[in-house]
Order: C-alpha cells, then sequence, then structure tokens
C-alpha cells in the first residue's frame, strides 16, 4: 500500500476519535443488539468532513504499476477495458478515475487511451473541469463510444493484429455475468490472429486492494454517514414522513462534497414489518407517514467521496419493538459480529459469509439480502434470498404460476482477502415478511478489521 498519508486524509486514529471511538456517552451498552436513541454516541465532529482527500497522481503511477505487472505476469501486449456499468461498478475508473465508464486501451508499454462520447453533456463538464485545474490521468482522450470498431482502429495503427489481447470484462463480466459477448465475437472476427485473454478475475483482487489516498476517503463517505444514521434516528419520528428523513439525510452528505448514489429514496421504508421499499415515489403517491410501532428502515445507504464509497444499513424502531422485531435484532448483531471478528487477510471470502450465516441459521430466520458485500471494486457478494420462497407470506400465492430458486448463490467466495480491501457488513434476519437489516462499512487491516460505523450497527430504539 501507498504511504500517501497527509493533513487532508483522515487516518483510522482519528477516525475512531471522531465518530466517539465505539462508547455510547455516559452507559455501556454497545454490546446490546438495541440502542436507545436518547442514549447517543458522541457527536460526528463535522470540522473533519471539512477535509478534501482525493486520489493523486502518485495513486495514478501506483495503480498503474499494479496494472502493467498484471500484464506482464499474463505476457499481454495490452489491455482493453469496456465501458460497461455504471459509476460505482465500472472497472474503468480503476484506470482513469473520470467518474463515469470509460472504454480503454492499456498498452503494454506507451500511454494508455481512453474514448469520451461526443456529446455535450459529457465534453462540457470535461473541458470545464481540467479548466479549473483537475488534472486528467490520462492525456490521450478521444471522441467516440470506444466501439469495437475504434479498437480495432487502434490496434491496427499500432501494429498489434497479431498480438496477445487482454481483456476485463469483455468475455466475462461483473459478478459473474456475460461481459460483452457481441463485442468479444466481433473482436474475433475482426482480428483473427489475434488472441484474447480474459482477465477480469484476474484483476478484480487487485480492483479491490486500497491505498491511504483511497481509504482516506473512503473513511471521509463512512464519517458522513455516522452523521446520516443519527440525522436519520432524530427524523423519524410519529406523524414525520419518509421524505422529511430523506432530506435529513442529504443535509449530513451533500454539503461536504459527497453524493449519494443507487435508488435513493426508493430505498426508504416504514412499516410494523420491516422492509426495503415502496414503490410510492415511482407512482407520484404522499411520502408514508412514519407511526408508532414501526420499523423505519433504508437498505443500501450509499455515500460516495469521488468514486470511494462506503455504505450503512439503518433500521429504527418507533417505539418498543414487537418481541420478533427484537429477536431480528439480536440475530444480525450476532450475525455483524461473527464477520467483525471474522474479517482478517489470508480469510477467504466465503468463510467470512459463512460465519455471519450462522447466526441466521441457528435461530430458524431467513435472510433476504446479503450479509456482505465488497466495495471499491464492488464485485464479492455473499449469497442472498436464502429461504425467501419458502418463508416470505404470501409471496407463493402472489405468484401461484411461477417458481423461485431458494437463493442466489455466493459470488466470489474464493477471493483472498488482503490489507486494504473494503467491504460492507450488512447482517439481516427474517421472520415471515418481518427484516430487519443493520450494519456499516469496514476496512480489512493487517490486524484485522477496522469498524469504521457504530450507530448502525444494532437495531436503534427511538423512544415514543
Amino acid at each position: 500500500m501507498t504511504a500517501s498519508k497527509g493533513d487532508k486524509g483522515i487516518e483510522r486514529r482519528e477516525f475512531l476519535r471522531y465518530t466517539g471511538s465505539g462508547v455510547l456517552a455516559g452507559v455501556g451498552v454497545m454490546s446490546s443488539p438495541l440502542a436507545r436513541y436518547h442514549k447517543t454516541l458522541n457527536k460526528v465532529d463535522r470540522k473533519k468532513l471539512l477535509a478534501y482527500p482525493s486520489l493523486s497522481l502518485k495513486e495514478r503511477d501506483w495503480r498503474w504499476e499494479k496494472i502493467r505487472k498484471l500484464i506482464r505476469d499474463h505476457n499481454v501486449d495490452a489491455l482493453f477495458i469496456p465501458a460497461a456499468g455504471n459509476s460505482q461498478s465500472s472497472s474503468s475508473i480503476y484506470f482513469t478515475n473520470f467518474p463515469h465508464p470509460a472504454t480503454v486501451l492499456f498498452p503494454a508499454d506507451g500511454e494508455p487511451i481512453a474514448f469520451i462520447p461526443a456529446d455535450g453533456l459529457t465534453l462540457d463538464p470535461f473541458m470545464r473541469s481540467e479548466l479549473d485545474g483537475q488534472v486528467s490521468w490520462i492525456r490521450d482522450w478521444r471522441l467516440g463510444r470506444g466501439t469495437g470498431s475504434d479498437l480495432v482502429e487502434i490496434l491496427k495503427a499500432k501494429q498489434l493484429t497479431n498480438a496477445h489481447i487482454g481483456t476485463i470484462g469483455v468475455f466475462q463480466g461483473s459478478k459473474g455475468g456475460a461481459g460483452e459477448p457481441l463485442l468479444g465475437k466481433f473482436l474475433k472476427d475482426s482480428l483473427p490472429q489475434a488472441t484474447f485473454v480474459e482477465l477480469f478475475d484476474e484483476f478484480v483482487p487487485i480492483w479491490m486492494v486500497n491505498s491511504d489516498e483511497g481509504l482516506a476517503m473512503f473513511r471521509k463517505a463512512a464519517l458522513a454517514l455516522e452523521d446520516a444514521t443519527e440525522a436519520f434516528a432524530a427524523a423519524a419520528k410519529p406523524g414525520a414522513n419518509l421524505a422529511e428523513v430523506g432530506v435529513a439525510i442529504l443535509n449530513t452528505i451533500v454539503p461536504y462534497g459527497l453524493s449519494i448514489l443507487g435508488n435513493f429514496p426508493f430505498i426508504l421504508y416504514t412499516g410494523p414489518e420491516g422492509g426495503i421499499g415502496n414503490e410510492w415515489l415511482g407512482r407520484g403517491l404522499p411520502p408514508p407517514v412514519i407511526k408508532k410501532g414501526h420499523i423505519v428502515q433504508i437498505f443500501g445507504l450509499s455515500c460516495n467521496c469521488g468514486h470511494m464509497e462506503a455504505q450503512v444499513q439503518i433500521a429504527v424502531s418507533i417505539g418498543e419493538p414487537s418481541k420478533e422485531i427484537a429477536q431480528l435484532g439480536s440475530i444480525a448483531r450476532k450475525s455483524y459480529e461473527s464477520g467483525v471478528k471474522k474479517i482478517r487477510p489470508g480469510v477467504t471470502f466465503a468463510e467470512v459469509s459463512e460465519a455471519m450465516f450462522q447466526p441466521v441459521k441457528r435461530e430458524g430466520a431467513w435472510n433476504l439480502t446479503p450479509f456482505i458485500h465488497s466495495v471499491n471494486g464492488n464485485q464479492p457478494v455473499s449469497m442472498r434470498r436464502e429461504g425467501m420462497w419458502e418463508n416470505y407470506t404470501g409471496l407463493k400465492e402472489r405468484f401461484p404460476q411461477s417458481k423461485m430458486s431458494s437463493n442466489v448463490p455466493i459470488y466470489g467466495g474464493d477471493i483472498v482477502l488482503q490489507e486494504g480491501m473494503t467491504f460492507v457488513l450488512e447482517p439481516n434476519a427474517s421472520f415471515g415478511r418481518k427484516y430487519v437489516n443493520i450494519g456499516g462499512s469496514v476496512i480489512c487491516t493487517k490486524d484485522g478489521c477496522e469498524e469504521l460505523n457504530n450507530r448502525a450497527n444494532r437495531l436503534i430504539v427511538v423512544n415514543v
């Protein structure tokens, strides 16, 4: 890992101090699966959110050297990365530090080439960013979509039509997907003398290890999510609605140069059973109103500092939870603790996933969503939907002509954890339709696991 620490970054020691070091003010209930909101953690020091860590050219050189080693190790003459995915999942961003997917050709020798769409919505921000002093990692940008024809033209110009070309995401895609099969066929048909070698699996562990610069950005995003969790719990009260909770979250994140991506605020939900979401916003309906006895939840609240993503899952009980909801909160907390205990270099992703599943299995619950997935890059993900078809109340009756597999299996289970990898622990447990999901962001360190979030790691109870 690089040693690029500066006064603009947030280091581990500082981070723990400014999040309250995992100790509730005046009471020792952090080992409990429930946290009373009125016994809050120390307030987040928002002054730390006014630091603006970013990725330097030193970071670029560190990443590119790892890519050149990948090229040497697999004896290819260049790497080709298509513009697949989005700003959270595209592997191309690792190479470019450009906030959108881009097609990249990375030769063994010489400078990489990248393509940017020739439209005003992309080009104007690109040009103005450079005019404002933001340094582009890649100098040889070309207008175009970076299609197969564009790549063939460049390879011919570089006399690489008989070369070995490594690809990342052409013949195999993200999370075990098919990649870009039509593009792959076009390349093979157009360059019959070339040999294409898919290196997506080999690239993923490289992608997942972050430097000190990247981790400083990750910590800032996680710190903002601590504040967002506090704001969430304060806003979640009888008579308030989910739009008001959403605004409270935005006010803790956006003012500090951070962004919220994904399905926000669709992923907000309130109801007596808990849940992932409700389609009110997509249908023009009024925001659901929070009531006593509800569980207010948000699944996958994602905060980005640059393209470094942190996440929390928040569950708040409005008043004392029911016996089953309290039990689900306890199961989820045990699952979280099992994950933290297991994470360390040398352990496989599957071992962590299985450790988190055991508390759920022991108590006869099932899991709707993953227990753990990586971020930065966002690839390995644990099994989910384990037992949904059999146990989700009313599901079979609503879809009588259908049949659903009992789970979505783990992806990336054989990946071995390394120092600098970042994950989201999102333990969840369900009885019937009742669902509790908690958790936050962590770093695999040389000694084990560094927890970046405290507030969201248990079911929060708000007295009413």
